[in-house]
């Protein structure tokens, strides 16, 4: 009876240490694989040479940061527009939210019947 018990504790043990096993193993293929990439991005970054200045009574030397090109995103629209006399004209125009000034081409300015304010 007790022999049973011990054979069946130890199968169990045998199955929670094949799981934790395969756990080390997928936890290391991670964790290397992710070193790897950490080291083959770090690598061009480390071979550049650049010139530095240090802050006056800093000790350390500053730390060198490449930060990833962000392409934003263009919103383009064709709209009808009107003109003074309520005609539609077709023009494509560049939408931008956070945009403080505002462009249109010489173009449209003659095709709307618009004049040219002098500032």
């Amino acid at each position: 009876m007790f022999q049973t018990e011990i054979e069946t504790m130890s199968e169990d043990f045998d199955d929670e240490s094949d799981e934790s096993l395969r756990e080390r193993q997928l936890f290391e293929i991670q964790y290397y694989g992710a070193v790897s990439a950490a080291r083959q991005l770090l690598q061009p970054v480390s071979s550049v040479s650049t010139s530095t200045s240090s802050c006056a009574g800093s000790g350390s030397k500053p730390s060198i940061v490449k930060l990833p090109q962000i392409s934003l995103p263009h919103f383009n629209a064709v709209v009808r527009v009107l003109d003074s006399e309520g005609n539609r004209h077709i023009a494509r125009v560049l939408l931008d939210n956070g945009s403080t000034a505002n462009f249109i081409s010489q173009s449209l300015c003659d095709q709307l019947g618009l004049r040219l304010r002098p500032q």
